[in-house]
């Protein structure tokens, strides 16, 4: 088992002699902070934990964004050109196109 750096706080702390009753309140302080120590370092983690996890899902809405931008351009252009052909359609079928050869 791997010993975690932030447990050192917490062995240093336990580890304090008591030869008298305020080296024995300063143990008591000092555990309770390296255990804050380590109650803070584990949360810290997580939260790097949980803001790697959402850049890598960043990436991969951003990346899914242009994808689909990207076929959006493509359908807009489709739609534009069959537009066009549509328009061209109807203005060579409407009976007020000029006839060829006049």
């Amino acid at each position: 088992m791997t010993v975690q750096p932030e447990s050192t706080y917490v062995c240093i702390a336990t580890s304090l002699r008591r030869p008298d009753t305020d080296l024995g309140l300063a143990k008591v302080m000092c555990l309770d902070l390296a255990r804050q120590v380590d109650t803070l370092l584990s949360a810290l983690s997580n939260s790097n934990c949980l803001a790697e996890a959402q850049t890598d899902q960043l990436a991969r809405l951003r990346a899914d964004n242009k994808r689909l931008h990207d076929q959006l351009a493509d359908l807009q252009r489709l739609a534009d050109q069959r537009g066009e052909t549509v328009a061209g359609l109807i203005r060579q079928q409407s009976p007020a196109a000029p006839e060829a050869g006049q």
